[in-house]
């Protein structure tokens, strides 16, 4: 396996923290406030690393608990995302494809569909 390989194979083992990611313009430039455009357009990295991240990442909330889960392929969102409520229950699912939202699907706090 070459050296590549492994590095990209290695970073589908582990799950970071969206905070640790770094959002960044079609120059390189880091997004500071980015929004839902941005996260779509922009490539997420980790800092210092000139490689886009391809990897699991989450959102967690001040009591650790998970709120957003979702996958990166080559520092774009790719596949199923999940978010939830505080309480646990799931508030929205949504499958990102070629950076389109093919799929979404959103619940109210108690858990029904909307």
């Amino acid at each position: 396996m070459s050296d590549q390989q492994h590095q990209v194979n290695a970073r589908c083992l582990h799950v970071v923290r969206f905070s640790a990611l770094e959002l960044r313009n079609a120059i390189g430039q880091v997004i500071e406030h980015p929004n839902t455009e941005d996260f779509l357009d922009g490539l997420s990295y980790m800092p210092d690393d000139p490689i886009p991240y391809t990897g699991r990442a989450q959102s967690i909330d001040a009591e650790g608990r998970v709120i957003l889960e979702g996958f990166f392929r080559e520092g774009r969102p790719e596949g199923f995302w999940t978010r939830w409520y505080p309480n646990g229950k799931m508030r929205a699912q949504f499958h990102i494809e070629g950076g389109e939202c093919h799929f979404s699907k959103q619940w109210d706090i108690d858990g029904d569909p909307l």
